[in-house]
């Protein structure tokens, strides 16, 4: 299905939009020439419907707002990206760049027959930060982002926020990108948390243990990351005094 575009017009939004790039990275990848045209979302919706391109590009966590409107007499569908569609070497390319995804009925009812999925890609985002000199004034003010946010990443995946931070994944290794000090340190932590009999990460613990490092660096005076050595030592201590608080 994909291949059959080529040549054709596909709209991939606004001039050097994520959606642009990441429209342009993915035919690239497939290996699909296609002749690249720039609309808004709605101009690119009428677009397709009269058959003036051949397809448009939209990203964003599903349900995208723009197809209340579609109409099943619209006749319109989603291109499904996956192995039976693309060449081997292509799909190949493709899954090396993006994560798989699925597009569902509940997401669209009006495009996509109940109990039919359609493969589709997703993109993923990185929160990047400079690397400031250890211990330096702006080192200590992203450390001490980096702990709140590891803090209180359990509050933002809740209906009153945007359904993608359910996907946030803080541990996730990124090819070629070596993870802030801070966060480095915090990742092993949780890794090491203290968990439930089915295997859950104990959050009450693992925040408390946050809250507890942050204060003992404060206490140090310095908001510079523990060594190794240091970190398992505390850990271990906190671990026996965390099993001794629960059991009263």
């Amino acid at each position: 299905m994909p291949v059959r575009m080529r040549g054709k017009k596909v709209s991939c939004l606004k001039p050097l939009s994520t959606v642009a790039i990441f429209c342009e990275n993915l035919f690239l990848a497939a290996g699909i020439d296609v002749q690249i045209v720039h609309d808004d979302g709605g101009a690119a919706m009428q677009k397709v419907k009269s058959g003036e391109i051949a397809a448009a590009a939209r990203g964003a966590q599903p349900p995208l707002q723009g197809f209340e409107g579609v109409k099943p007499e619209d006749n319109l569908h989603f291109v499904p990206i996956d192995e039976t569609t693309l060449p081997r070497s292509a799909f190949n390319a493709v899954r090396a760049a993006y994560l798989p995804a699925r597009l569902k009925a509940s997401h669209y009812p009006t495009m996509i027959k109940d109990g039919v999925d359609v493969p589709s890609v997703a993109n993923s985002s990185l929160l990047a930060v400079y690397n400031w000199p250890l211990g330096s004034d702006r080192f200590n003010r992203v450390a001490s982002f980096v702990r709140s946010l590891f803090a209180n990443i359990d509050k933002f995946p809740t209906p009153a926020r945007h359904p993608g931070w359910a996907d946030v994944n803080l541990a996730a290794d990124v090819p070629g990108w070596r993870r802030f000090s801070v966060a480095q340190e915090l990742v092993e932590q949780i890794r090491k948390a203290p968990r439930t009999d089915n295997g859950v990460v104990d959050n009450q613990a693992k925040k408390a243990f946050v809250a507890f490092l942050d204060q003992y660096r404060q206490t140090k005076g310095s908001g510079a990351p523990l060594s190794d050595a240091d970190t398992t030592a505390l850990w271990s201590q906190f671990q026996k005094w965390w099993a001794t608080r629960a059991a009263r």
